[in-house]
């Protein structure tokens, strides 16, 4: 399974604040589900895994993250806006790249374009041969 974002790239992309007392391991797993529940929407558009994606991914998912990750310690409900608007958003933006609505610039998925064995299409015909008994 691939990882959007690193732990360090969290750390920037990421919402601050509360989540400074996770681990890393703590905020390693929470990407690891949330780049899994990214790519449950990337998978309608794109033949995973991906091999190059952009900021704009990162920071989704590192949104997603984030609020996983408070929501499994037990949040404050006076802070529980500022971690589900931008999940939300995340998600949303996840359904229009799922729908064809949204093209993020910069992903590489890994589908093959052509085998490099059968690229060329032949139409071979046969000579004809002029049978000495039919007409």
């Amino acid at each position: 399974m691939t990882a959007y974002v690193t732990a360090s790239e969290f750390a920037t992309l990421g919402p601050t604040g509360s989540l400074v007392t996770f681990t890393t391991g703590e905020i390693e797993d929470a990407i690891l589900v949330a780049s899994a529940e990214a790519d449950d929407y990337l998978a309608c558009r794109y033949t995973l895994p991906l091999t190059a994606w952009p900021v704009s991914l990162k920071k989704h998912v590192s949104a997603i993250a984030a609020r996983n990750l408070m929501r499994n310690r037990g949040m404050n409900p006076e802070s529980e806006e500022a971690f589900d608007r931008p999940a939300n958003e995340a998600v949303k933006w996840l359904a229009m790249v799922a729908d064809g609505r949204l093209a993020p610039q910069g992903v590489t998925d890994s589908k093959v374009v052509g085998d490099a064995e059968f690229d060329v299409s032949l139409a071979i015909s046969l000579p004809t041969r002029s049978d000495p008994f039919t007409r």
